[in-house]
């Protein structure tokens, strides 16, 4: 993507138990600067509804709490018996 110019600068921070695992940055601050990007500059975050959600999910099921083949109705009854414009 920073190649490409779809982004100036991407930083990547993978943690577990709360210890460093991964650490990468790449690029640059912004548009048309020579200034690298850091791990501490701050980020516009937008739409991370699904990164959440993704990640929330893998903690119950590291967890053993919901399992991947289980019914999405086993957590929301609502989904056992679906009608009208969901068959």
């Amino acid at each position: 993507m920073v190649e490409g110019r779809s982004t100036p600068g991407i930083v990547v921070l993978i943690l577990q138990n709360e210890d460093p695992v991964y650490s990468r940055r790449v690029g640059v601050r912004e548009v048309g600067s020579a200034a690298p990007i850091g791990e501490n500059d701050m980020f516009r975050l937008a739409s991370m509804t699904k990164a959440v959600t993704s990640v929330a999910a893998m903690i119950l099921i590291e967890q053993g709490k919901i399992g991947l083949d289980d019914p999405v109705s086993r957590f929301l009854p609502e989904f056992a018996s679906p009608t009208g414009a969901w068959t």
